[in-house]
């Protein structure tokens, strides 16, 4: 009869998830992209070898940009198509780590296990939002838990296949992201003791040498890309209150107003789920079992992937931000899954717990459809503008994000306010962008009445002060525009 039971239950979560992944691609046709997607967009349109040449002189490992290239050559037929393909490009790994990893853990923990995986993976915080968008974190999501299940099958199987699938899901990690690839090196070290006791050292040392061996031809990049982030990078230094949202990010959805109230929520849940599940393996097994110990270490990978973070920050510059957690949820989430999966026979709890952690999901999934939206909205609103913008005319900004969103959308110049010629450029937009950083440039842009647009996202370096404070050009104020996350005012500057 319980088997009767879950054979109907199986079916029954495939249509859910499925409706889920409906919904999610359905939000995934909105063309609106801020500055790191426009990167992954502009980067595709290069030839695979200078994909190579561009992230060796980024920060990124090159197997995202190559899957991107490949959908988007073959599916889309226009800028706009390209962003819906490469959103759905970022959606697939989802879907693999729900669909096929999901089946792992169903048949390695449990149908309940593999249910409340599911519904984390698809519904918690953050999970939406990176599925829809153009970068390679969904990948490496899929990628480290597929590595971290593997990792499962050889303690457990120890058969060559596992082995095989284990280095293949590792290197495809590491060759994603850089703290793709911290993650699974934490899973290799656990995997290294256990290899110990259980008499696998000899494989494991294979396992490590074909790896090593494979990402020899990235590993000069990598030493080149370290002297390069030593030397300058964009991240903001680490302080207390980042270390404070490193634990708040994978429990709060970043759109909602009170996501603080849910957060520390859920994090109380999670931590009540931990101690009780790990309580009661301990009751039941005396000990520790090895399953226990394997679980728990996923959440040591995450732990483990921010901490190296934060050491790394310190001793070099700072090089990590909270979306470098997102390749490690999965073996969080697996981790959450189990325990509370254990506590099934303490029915009250478990049906609070549990009717606790669908409302949370239906909570994020609404705050992320209702982001996307107005998001939505926004972007028609600016690219009705935008599109209305003559090619003769001339458009100016005072930021490099907006600079790309709008080369990318118009193919046509946009200067970079920049009047103290601090600006590197880059190579990726140097076609259709290019700085102004002398005054006179403009005024003699007016008196040759040439329209002006300038969007504004914030008031450093505001050109329209400089208006202000000349007699010969004024500015009227268009409107407030909203791309992204991006405020934007547009005014139009004139001659006088």
């Amino acid at each position: 009869m319980q088997s009767l039971l879950k054979n109907r239950k199986v079916p029954l979560l495939y249509i859910i998830e499925i409706l889920l992944f409906v919904f999610i691609t359905i939000l995934a046709f909105n063309p609106s992209i801020w500055a790191d997607e426009v990167f992954s967009m502009d980067i595709i349109k290069r030839p695979y070898s200078e994909i190579i040449d561009f992230t060796a002189s980024d920060v990124h490992p090159p197997l995202y940009y190559f899957i991107l290239k490949i959908f988007v050559d073959i599916f889309s037929f226009s800028n706009i198509s390209a962003i819906y393909v490469g959103k759905i490009v970022s959606i697939i790994p989802l879907a693999l780590t729900v669909f096929y990893l999901g089946k792992k853990v169903r048949d390695n923990f449990g149908f309940l296990c593999s249910a409340i995986f599911s519904i984390c993976v698809i519904c918690m915080p953050k999970m939406i939002d990176y599925a829809l968008e153009i970068r390679m974190y969904s990948w490496g999501l899929f990628f480290v838990t597929a590595s971290f299940l593997y990792a499962y099958d050889i303690i457990t199987k120890k058969t060559v296949l596992s082995w095989i699938f284990f280095t293949i899901y590792s290197l495809l990690a590491a060759y994603t992201h850089y703290f793709s690839l911290i993650s699974v090196a934490v899973i290799y070290v656990y995997l290294f003791i256990v290899c110990i006791r259980q008499k696998q050292l000899i494989k494991w040392l294979i396992c490590s040498a074909v790896t090593v061996i494979a990402y020899l031809p990235w590993l000069m990049v990598v030493i080149k890309q370290l002297a390069v982030v030593s030397a300058d990078y964009w991240i903001e230094p680490i302080t207390f209150r980042t270390i404070i949202n490193y634990v708040i990010f994978p429990f709060r959805e970043w759109g909602s107003r009170l996501g603080y109230i849910p957060a520390v929520f859920l994090i109380f849940v999670f931590l009540v789920v931990l101690i009780l599940g790990i309580k009661k393996t301990i009751k039941i097994n005396k000990n520790l079992s090895q399953k226990t110990v394997y679980i728990m270490m996923g959440f040591v990978v995450l732990i483990s992937t921010v901490l190296i973070g934060i050491i790394v920050s310190f001793i070099m510059r700072p090089v990590f931000v909270e979306r470098y957690m997102v390749p490690a949820l999965g073996c969080f989430w697996l981790c959450f899954a189990y325990f509370l999966s254990l506590l099934k026979d303490k029915k009250r709890l478990f049906s609070v717990i549990s009717a606790v952690v669908i409302l949370l999901s239906l909570f994020n999934t609404a705050v992320v459809a209702k982001n996307e939206f107005e998001i939505l909205n926004g972007f028609k609103k600016y690219d009705s503008v935008l599109q209305s913008i003559d090619d003769n005319d001339i458009i100016i900004t005072n930021s490099s994000h907006i600079r790309g969103a709008t080369t990318y959308y118009r193919n046509m110049k946009c200067y970079l306010w920049d009047p103290n010629n601090d600006y590197v450029p880059n190579a990726l937009y140097k076609a259709n962008s290019v700085t102004v950083n002398n005054f006179d440039t403009i005024q003699d842009w007016a008196k040759n009445n040439k329209t002006i647009w300038y969007f504004e996202n914030d008031n450093t370096n505001s050109l329209i002060e400089s208006c202000y404070n000349d007699n010969e050009l004024t500015s009227e104020f268009i409107g407030n525009y909203k791309l992204e996350f991006y405020r934007i005012n547009l005014y139009e500057i004139k001659s006088n």
